[in-house]
């Protein structure tokens, strides 16, 4: 079933999944819109090099759309709202995707849940906003690069790490939320150069160690967020797209030596 087409179909009122499939590589899923369903909107499950672009997908008893054990994928242009679980969830090892552009609001769980060994992705310029619990979060998900996001007036926290360790949150916006961001048993992440303004508490860890938090704003509301260079952002894409997350840290930490 490879090398196919899932497009403009109205996939709505159903008993199961809106749209669902199952080890189609190489596939387009585009312009759909899927709701009232009785799992989720939109499900993938173990598939590679798929373009899940331009959907979607709201009032679903479960998730707007969930990718499961996808890897080496774009995300990109979706719109997931009023979903009873979660927005966008990605779970059980999707690794090497792109999540970029995408609208994740008024869902009753969290706007985007990257979730059990959801490793070395690539998370940019998305919003997650409105949303029950929190706008971003990232459980047993490692090695993510999260960059030029906004989680704004979320009822929990913008950002949200529990057990997920070597991260870069860097450049995001996180307004109005419970935490900023928040790191519960999550250690050896970066959180640099975001905004964080009118929430209850800026950043916050729990039980987490070698932690860096450096040159946030959390103070002075009004101030606008901290955009990040196009260059910097193509530059960074680049550096996680060819060489992982890894190399993308690296750069954040010849930015903070230029900065000095």
């Amino acid at each position: 079933c490879d090398y196919n087409e899932f497009i403009d179909n109205t996939c709505n009122n159903n008993d199961a999944n809106g749209i669902y499939i199952v080890g189609c590589d190489h596939s387009l899923v585009s312009g759909n819109s899927a709701f009232n369903n009785s799992i989720a909107g939109i499900s993938l499950f173990s598939e590679v090099n798929m373009t899940l672009s331009n959907n979607i997908a709201y009032n679903n008893k479960e998730n707007g759309i969930l990718l499961n054990n996808i890897d080496n994928s774009l995300v990109e242009g979706n719109n997931a709202h009023d979903n009873n679980w979660d927005g966008i969830r990605l779970q059980n090892s999707c690794r090497y995707n792109i999540i970029n552009d995408n609208i994740a609001r008024y869902n009753n769980l969290s706007g985007f849940y990257l979730f059990s060994n959801t490793d070395n992705n690539l998370f940019y310029e998305n919003t997650a906003s409105y949303n029950n619990e929190h706008g971003i979060y990232l459980e047993s998900a490692d090695d993510n690069f999260i960059t030029s996001n906004t989680a704004n007036s979320n009822e929990m926290n913008g950002i949200h790490l529990l057990n997920s360790a070597g991260n870069s949150i860097m450049s995001n916006t996180a307004n109005n939320n419970n935490n900023g961001t928040y790191l519960d048993t999550s250690n050896n992440n970066i959180v640099f150069s975001n905004v964080f303004i009118g929430n209850g508490v800026c950043f916050n860890e729990t039980g987490s160690t070698g932690n860096v938090f450096e040159d946030n704003i959390c103070t002075s509301a009004g101030l606008p967020a901290a955009p990040l260079d196009p260059f910097i952002l193509g530059l960074i894409i680049g550096l996680v797209i060819g060489f992982g997350a890894l190399a993308a840290v690296l750069l954040i930490f010849l930015l903070r030596g230029r900065k000095k």
